[in-house]
């Protein structure tokens, strides 16, 4: 038994025996625990980040979605009003119900026709024709088409009672820039609020509502997006928003 520490060093390092216990203590590294424990905290680190980083993307996706959607209705309420200022003819409206599936709004010199939300989303909407007046089946389908029209021709009935449904791409212009249908014009509704005696124009209260247009993200009833907790939304890429104005006509 060696009692000199100094010396039963010097011998470990000189026998067979050293090179063992210099190699054991260079390869000690991290415990289970130590690793388990740092694998934890990296995991935890990464899931936060990842999470952080989704909610960032999501509320920038909805806000860019409710942007368009404000400033395609502040760009249709200033066309309404110029276009009512424009005329001197009577407002008429036409229903989509009553005027054979697209709604219409007429000022005399210049009229609004729309599909219905439902149209676009079955792709049952009346679509643009081409300048020969025959229907081109490749044209994209009206979501809201601003459309030349001398006389309010698009609010008068024919002697059968049927509204004219074809609308040349030369005449009309698309304004809510959509091509799939992605957005539609999901609600109309016109009162008259100044009934003028002396025979001037009257003063209309116009109250409007656009909004995305993908199939059960919206409901119906309160036309409000649904929540994200329901399947059938996708509530990033939703939304609708409700505009008024008044007019002259």
């Amino acid at each position: 038994m060696w009692h000199d520490r100094d010396n039963y060093q010097y011998k470990l390092r000189s026998g067979s025996e050293s090179g063992d216990i210099l190699r054991y203590r260079s390869n000690r590294g991290f415990t289970l625990v130590e690793l388990l424990l740092a694998m934890t905290f990296l995991s935890t680190l990464l899931i936060a980040i990842t999470l952080s980083t989704m909610q960032i993307i999501n509320q920038y996706t909805k806000g860019v979605t409710i942007k368009s959607i404000n400033l395609a209705g502040r760009d249709v309420s200033d066309m309404f009003r110029r276009d009512a200022l424009a005329s001197a003819d009577a407002l008429r409206y036409v229903t989509p119900q009553a005027g054979d599936g697209l709604g219409r709004l007429c000022f005399g010199t210049t009229s609004y026709v729309w599909n219905t939300a439902d149209r676009l989303q079955n792709q049952t909407a009346y679509r643009y024709q081409n300048d020969t007046g025959t229907g081109d089946p490749r044209g994209d389908m009206i979501v809201l088409a601003r459309v030349k029209d001398a006389g309010a021709q698009y609010c008068t009935p024919s002697a059968n009672g049927r509204y004219a449904t074809d609308i040349p791409t030369s005449k009309a212009t698309e304004l809510l820039g959509s091509r799939e249908g992605d957005l539609a014009l999901r609600d109309l509704q016109v009162d008259r609020v100044v009934d003028k005696s002396d025979g001037s124009q009257a003063l209309y209260r116009l109250r409007f509502t656009i909004g995305t247009n993908e199939k059960d993200t919206i409901d119906t009833a309160s036309q409000t997006c649904k929540p994200p907790n329901d399947d059938a939304t996708n509530y990033n890429f939703c939304a609708i928003n409700i505009f008024e104005t008044l007019i002259q006509g």
